[in-house]
């Protein structure tokens, strides 16, 4: 009989969009009997070497991984790569990069938050974000939580417009 491997080459943990750590991650995909796991987080491959460490401990095979943000033809789009280099400096150039436009941009949804009446909402995101920037998912988390929109799917659209 023919096995199949299960693969899951497109995760996040709590360094971009996900709410695990790199290890927690690791082990719910050991625990659903992966064979070949990647983690990719957007824009950051500082979570590579806790997934390793984990990957080890529990006999999962680990692939580098990062999903890079980009423009392409006027569109942003999400480009996941695999095998990665964590220690090229030209792709580390890209990523800081990407985490400094993506700090830019959380400065400009707080700015259009305060002109709106909400305050301090890239402090309070602090609660939803890991590493270092904050995504549109925070800011809507923030404030879904204080109750100052009336649906998340609202907030986040009018967010990530940015």
């Amino acid at each position: 009989m023919k096995s199949i491997m299960k693969a899951d080459l497109h995760n996040h943990s709590y360094y971009s969009d996900g709410l695990l750590s790199p290890s927690e991650v690791v082990r719910l995909a050991s625990q659903a009997s992966c064979d070949l796991f990647s983690l990719t987080d957007h824009d950051t491959t500082d979570g590579i070497a806790e997934a390793k460490l984990e990957a080890d401990k529990v006999g999962l095979n680990l692939i580098n991984g990062v999903e890079i943000s980009a423009f392409w033809r006027n569109m942003a789009i999400h480009i996941v790569g695999l095998g990665v280099d964590v220690n090229n400096d030209i792709l580390q150039t890209g990523l800081e990069h990407n985490k400094n436009l993506r700090k830019i941009r959380a400065e400009k949804i707080t700015l259009s938050l305060r002109r709106s009446g909400i305050r301090d909402a890239l402090e309070k995101s602090s609660n939803y974000k890991w590493g270092l920037y904050a995504y549109a998912n925070s800011f809507c988390a923030n404030v879904n939580s204080r109750r100052l929109l009336q649906r998340y799917e609202v907030s986040f659209q009018t967010l990530s417009d940015w």
